[in-house]
């Protein structure tokens, strides 16, 4: 939720949170579980750093960038994994 409002619905083996890690951000939003049950893990920011790095790290920034509405087609890219 946001101001509230829900953004966005998640399934199994999803994840949240990632761009406050990323790019040391304060969270954005408030995760609300609708079903009877979830199992949830956290990470601590310096483990979530050694294991997110490189091109991994790379490929989630601008997954992240794809969410932001300023973003035009001419700042898309192409990339082949």
């Amino acid at each position: 939720l946001i101001d509230g409002v829900r953004r966005r619905s998640l399934g199994k083996h999803a994840y949240f949170g990632e761009r406050a890690l990323l790019f040391d951000e304060p969270r954005t939003a408030t995760v609300e579980v609708l079903s009877d049950g979830a199992e949830l893990w956290s990470v601590e920011k310096l483990t979530f750093s050694h294991i997110v790095k490189g091109k991994m790290q790379q490929e989630l920034m601008n997954r992240i960038q794809l969410q932001d509405t300023s973003v035009t087609l001419k700042d898309l890219r192409q990339v082949k994994i």
